[in-house]
This record gives structure tokens, C-alpha cells and sequence, in this order.
């Protein structure tokens, strides 16, 4: 190698020349002239790397667990307001007086308020695309949930208030709801048990069938009244339509009427009231009948028993 200055023949790796001292450039590589910086910076970049994968991962975990609280709390908190629901259900059923049913509405009528915040509570879970899916699936069965409030109170309230009972009016939106926590796989989050629906089912079931009995009975009873109040006007063809065609057929109106001819009024009283079916009730009561004599009005007691059937949709009596 030579001086590009004076042409001094020059060993390699000298960085000046003997001859008129110039300076030789360093041939070398930028690595080879500077390698511990090199690997130093490496290094450097390599931890950095490092404990950003890790706060990435820490921050994810995190989050994840921040979603999962939330998850819980909504689980909690709907677990903890259908206890109070079902609760309330329940002595609502057996109340017996009308005071009592009214201030157990108002207390369902508290709970669902309650829910009503749950379903806020389940608004606020994160959008994030991550959690989407479980976030639509919590939101749907709150609301799902609010449905089945909505209708056992209603139900309760007379507002539903059908023949076919509280089965009918909470079988969709139950099954919709054990189906969605069913696919709900958030871990810590327990969502499957947070509503006893079968003990609510049960409740309004009952509620349901006594609902229908008392409504059969009542409309029974007052048939049977009616035809005590035709009596005591008189108003003997009227009372005798409100006998069976299969009664009627039994006892011929002329026969019948001649019977009552006398009477001047008659009164029922004490009845007791047996459902046999929703087209079928026994009647025993107690009945003050006067009648017109030579020496004025006799008024006598007896103790009478009734079935009533249903015909064309009509009460009437089928045995007196």
C-alpha cells in the first residue's frame, strides 16, 4: 500500500505515513471500528423490545381482567335483583289481601327499576372488538331478562292476565335467555345461574291456575245469585233460563214454576264454593225463602247445594 501523497510504500493498518505524515483513511468497516457501540446499541433495542412486549402483554392482561370484573359485577348484580324478584313473586302469591298484593307490585315494580340499572351498568362494557360478541350477548340477555320482569308483572297486574297462565307468557323469552348465557364463555363470569326461572315459572304457574279458579268460581257464584235475585222479583222466566238445557229437560217450567208461585223473596247466603274443573262448581249455601200464607209471610232456612256447568260459554245451573 502507498502514500497518496508521496508514493511511500506503507505496511497495511498504519494510519499515518512516515514519510510526510498524511493521514490514511480507515478502511475498515463501520461495525469493525466501532463494535462495542454496535453491540452495545443492540443490546439496547433488544431490552427495549423486550419490556415493551411485556407492558403490551401486561396492559392486555389487564384489560382482559378490567372486562372481566365488569362482566361480573352485571352478573352479581342481576343475580342479586332476581333473588329480590323472585322473593317478591312469591309473597305476592300468597298474599291474600289486596292491600298486600298491591304493595308487593310496587316493590316488583322497584326491582325492575333495579334491573333497569343493570342494563346501564351492561351499556357501559367496553366496544372493543376483542369482546364484542360476549358484550351483545350480556346486553341481550339483560334485556331479555327486563322482558320476562315486564311480562310476570303485567301478569300479575291483570294487564296479562290470560286463561293460559304465566307459562305461556314467559316460556320465549326464558328459553332465549338460558340459551344466551348457555354460549356466554367469559371466565369468572357466571351468568348461567343468575335467575331462578324455574321457581319463577312455578310461582306464576300457580298464581295462574288460582287465578283461573277464583275467576270460575266468581263467575259461578254469581249465576247461581242471579238466579236467587230473578226469584225474588218474580221474574220466573228469566230464573228459569238460568238452568241447563239437560236440567231443563228434567224439570218442565210449568211443573217448576207452580212450585215457586208463592214465594215473595228469597236471599242467599254463605256460600261455599268447590272448583271441579273450569267448567264445573259445586255450590252449598244458605237460603231464606218467605212465602206468602193465610196469615201473612212465613220466612224459612235451608241449606241448598248447586252445580253449576258451563254451557256456550254461559254459567248454568245443572242441579239444584
Amino acid at each position: 500500500m502507498k502514500c497518496p501523497n508521496c508514493g511511500v510504500e506503507i505496511e497495511k493498518g498504519q494510519t499515518f505515513c512516515g514519510n510526510c505524515g498524511y493521514q490514511m483513511e480507515d478502511d475498515r468497516s463501520f461495525f469493525s471500528r466501532h463494535k462495542k457501540l454496535v453491540i452495545f446499541l443492540l443490546l439496547v433495542m433488544f431490552c427495549l423490545g423486550i419490556g415493551f412486549g411485556a407492558f403490551q402483554n401486561q396492559k392486555e392482561m389487564e384489560e382482559n381482567q378490567k372486562f372481566v370484573n365488569q362482566c361480573n359485577l352485571v352478573a352479581q348484580q342481576l343475580e342479586a335483583v332476581n333473588k329480590e324478584f323472585v322473593q317478591q313473586v312469591e309473597t305476592f302469591v300468597k298474599a291474600k289481601k289486596n292491600a298486600d298484593k298491591h304493595a308487593e307490585l310496587e316493590n316488583l315494580q322497584r326491582s325492575r327499576a333495579k334491573l333497569a340499572k343493570v342494563s346501564y351498568v351492561a351499556d357501559k362494557l367496553p366496544k372493543d372488538t376483542r369482546w364484542s360478541s360476549s358484550t351483545r350477548l350480556i346486553r341481550n340477555l339483560v334485556k331479555q331478562e327486563m322482558e320476562v320482569y315486564d311480562k310476570a308483572i303485567g301478569f300479575l297486574n291483570g294487564t296479562h292476565n290470560d286463561i293460559g297462565g304465566a307459562r305461556s307468557l314467559l316460556m320465549t323469552p326464558m328459553a332465549q335467555a338460558r340459551a344466551t348465557a348457555g354460549r356466554i364463555s367469559i371466565q369468572g363470569a357466571n351468568f348461567e345461574h343468575t335467575a331462578d326461572f324455574g321457581k319463577l315459572d312455578g310461582l306464576l304457574d300457580k298464581y295462574a291456575i288460582d287465578n283461573v279458579k277464583q275467576r270460575t268460581i266468581a263467575g259461578a257464584e254469581e249465576a247461581l245469585q242471579d238466579y236467587f235475585r230473578f226469584m225474588s222479583r218474580q221474574e220466573f222466566r228469566k230464573a228459569y233460563n238460568c238452568f241447563s238445557t239437560k236440567f231443563k229437560k228434567k224439570l218442565s217450567y210449568t211443573k217448576w214454576v207452580i212450585s215457586y208461585i208463592k214465594t215473595s223473596s228469597t236471599k242467599v247466603s254463605r256460600l261455599t264454593s268447590e272448583y271441579v274443573s273450569e267448567n264445573h262448581v259445586s255450590i252449598t249455601y244458605e237460603l231464606s225463602e218467605s212465602k206468602k200464607q193465610n196469615k201473612g209471610y212465613v220466612t224459612k232456612k235451608y241449606e241448598g247445594e248447586a252445580e253449576l256447568v258451563k254451557e256456550e260459554g254461559h254459567w248454568k245451573i245443572g242441579e239444584l
